[in-house]
């Protein structure tokens, strides 16, 4: 049984391999061969390189011929043809069929004429050339019926009859015909452009792309701004013709083209194309000028309204921003101003910022960066830019310019250090690409004194631009001043169980309270309180939680604290205990935290040892202690004071003595365990906090 199935199967495939090689080839080629039939002019409309219309009256109309490949206007002007409109043509031609067709012979043996069909004289007559012959076609009239046309074969021995939509491709105007556009290359395939300025002294700028990016090459060598350069080429290469000028009033010398006041050329795609754009056009739009191309005698007349930004290219054009490094790929940026030490910041590659700077044993240490403040910076970095008028001071200047503009010593020096953009292929430069690279601004003096303008330099490079002095605002000299403004962030799960509020070196407690068990709330705790001093102390508590400073002051932490141009001990110590979550018992440890007199209404300067800081709190915090301090709640009257001696609380600022010289602060007797600067300092007097400090 699987026998006669297998034999089957097999006689069925040789039927099906016989069929498609005899007999279906024989089929296919009847087929070709009635469409030729039916075909007016056949294969050989594909090979049309010549094509000219002539009207009804015997005027000569356009002609068209295909030039290298492309097809062309010859006459009445000699112009990039229309390739939608040519194509359109060839194809009609190319695909034209009959319906029916009669010889000539036969219309005249009954009765009637050429005539008669609208072919003596023709509607239309088109001319085409293939292989080195020109024939021609007579279309005549539209037939009586079926809105079709009379064709004479370009023979003369047949008239066909056609669809009509021959007819309506031909009938177009010159304007259909030839191309709108002055340039032929697409903006992405243009790898140059030249400017030839003569009002600027024939002045030549040339820019060429590198990669993604535009570069001048000349009359310097400078970044071009790509957004600009780009947008500019898409209003060039979409420069449309307006009009054609006649001969006879077309004399290039009387219309500014034999010496043009501009000479555009653009180079790309395997071409070089150049205009010349001469004067203005007498009465015509504001922006409307006489043009030619370099290669083409025809006159025309186009609107530029971006003319002057072609003018003064040089500047309009040039790259205004004085870093081309990418945000996400900064690896470090260093400040330098005169003479002392660098601030450093650096990026990790999770990218959080964090600062860099030198201990007391001049040892490297980091410290957490404020990140919105560091992103501030690189922003004001990375967008400084020249001024949109004025901000290309100079491209060569002297070493009396560099000194007049404040370069010669830079007030600033900002080192900014990156992953390069496009790394180099080691294989095809037989070594390894940078790792980074680094870019320098220098900023020197001001440009008067009334204005907010500096003069700005790139290290290694000669340009100097002038600025907005806003960049000023977000560069520092302290690396305190970019550190994480956060000292503090418990847990959830931890709690403050005790403060206490005392004047430092004394017993003199301002305030304090705790939790009145585990499980209790500071509001349950203080009720008894009257309710601003409760506001204020469960306000301290939650600062405390989520301790911020306001501003830092030093990174060294010191026994005493200048305020008002005085160096004076510290008035109060705080005092809290944290308890944290953890294991069958909570572990305590407490938070000390050193403060001022408050200053200035709203200033409070405070100070911890480890990691040795001097800032200024919060306004929150501020206020809360404020309140608790100096608002604190009245008990009672107190006991007359006849009958009870004043007690006299020891002021914490050394006493004047009358003596020639200043009396130095009263030290405080601290453990010694460092010392720093004259200064001993006591890690064991307050212990590490948990959390980020």
């Amino acid at each position: 049984m699987r026998t006669k199935i297998t034999l089957f199967l097999l006689l069925l495939v040789a039927t099906l391999a016989l069929f498609i090689i005899y007999l279906e080839p024989e089929w296919d080629a009847e087929r070709r061969s009635e469409e030729n039939r039916l075909l007016v002019l056949g294969a050989e409309a594909a090979e049309i390189d010549f094509l000219r219309i002539t009207s009804a009256h015997g005027h000569d109309g356009p002609e068209l011929e295909e030039i290298n490949g492309d097809w062309e206007l010859t006459k009445p002007v000699r112009w990039p043809a229309n390739p939608f409109a040519v194509n359109r043509i060839l194809s009609q031609l190319q695909f034209l069929e009959r319906e029916t067709s009669f010889s000539v012979g036969d219309i005249q043996s009954s009765g009637q004429t050429l005539a008669d069909f609208g072919l003596e004289p023709p509607e239309l007559v088109l001319t085409f050339r293939t292989a080195g012959t020109t024939r021609d076609l007579k279309i005549g009239r539209v037939t009586d019926i079926g809105n079709r046309l009379y064709m004479l074969s370009p023979e003369g021995d047949r008239i066909h009859v056609v669809n009509r939509s021959l007819l309506d491709s031909l009938n177009i105007g010159f304007e259909n015909l030839r191309s709108n556009s002055v340039f032929s290359t697409p903006v992405f395939e243009i790898q140059s452009w030249n400017l030839q300025i003569r009002s600027a002294g024939n002045l030549r700028v040339r820019l060429t792309r590198r990669a993604d990016d535009w570069i001048f090459e000349t009359p310097i060598l400078a970044r071009a701004d790509r957004a600009a350069v780009e947008s500019t080429l898409s209003q060039i290469v979409d420069l449309k013709v307006k009009s054609f000028v006649a001969e006879e009033g077309g004399d290039p010398s009387l219309l500014g083209l034999v010496n043009p006041d501009l000479r555009l050329t653009l180079e790309g795609g395997g071409s070089r194309q150049a205009v010349l754009i001469g004067n203005p056009v007498s009465g015509g739009g504001k922006h409307e000028f006489y043009a030619k191309k370099e290669d083409n005698a025809t006159v025309f007349t186009v609107e530029i309204p971006f003319l002057d930004t072609l003018r003064t290219a040089q500047i309009s054009l040039r790259e205004r921003r004085l870093f081309s490094l990418e945000a996400e790929r900064l690896q470090s940026i260093a400040l330098y101003r005169n003479n002392e030490e660098a601030v450093t910041l650096q990026k990790l590659e999770n990218g959080v910022w964090q600062v860099v700077a030198r201990g007391i044993d001049q040892s490297l240490v980091t410290m957490p960066g404020d990140q919105d403040n560091i992103q501030k910076l690189v922003d004001s970095l990375l967008w400084v830019q020249a001024l949109p008028e004025t901000g290309f001071v100079s491209d060569a200047p002297s070493a009396v310019d560099l000194e007049r503009f404040g370069l010669s010593v830079p007030l600033w020096k900002v080192e900014v250090r990156a992953r390069p953009a496009r790394p180099v292929d080691p294989t095809s430069s037989g070594a390894p690409g940078p790792e980074s690279v680094t870019e320098t601004l220098l900023l020197g003096g001001f440009e008067g004194t009334e204005t907010d303008h500096v003069y700005a330099q790139m290290e290694g490079a000669p340009f100097v631009y002038l600025i907005r002095s806003d960049i000023l605002r977000n560069l520092r000299t302290k690396p305190v001043d970019y550190r994480d403004r956060s000292l503090q962030n418990l847990p959830e799960g931890a709690r403050i169980t005790a403060l206490h509020i005392s004047h430092f070196g004394t017993a003199d407690v301002v305030f304090a309270a705790e939790l009145a068990s585990p499980e209790a709330t500071w509001a349950s705790s203080l009720e008894s309180l009257p309710a601003e001093t409760r506001q204020a102390a469960e306000s301290l508590v939650g600062n405390l939680r989520n301790f911020r400073a306001r501003k830092f002051l030093d990174a060294e932490f010191t026994p005493y604290v200048t305020l008002s141009g005085r160096q004076r001990p510290w008035t109060y110590l705080l005092e809290a205990t944290i308890a944290l979550a953890g294991g069958p018992t909570s572990q305590t440890t407490p938070y000390r935290l050193y403060l001022a007199e408050v200053t200035g209404g709203t200033t409070l300067v405070a100070g911890i040892p480890d990691p040795g800081l001097l800032f200024e709190t919060e306004t929150g915090f501020t206020d809360a202690f404020s309140a608790l301090v100096f608002d604190r709640f009245d008990p009672g009257e107190p006991p007359p004071l006849e009958k009870e001696p004043a007690i006299e609380v020891p002021e914490p600022e050394p006493q004047e003595q009358d003596t020639p010289h200043e009396q130095e602060p009263t030290p405080i007797d601290l453990p010694a365990t460092a010392e720093s600067n004259g200064v001993t300092e006591a890690p064991d007097l307050i212990p590490s906090p948990p959390g980020n400090l």
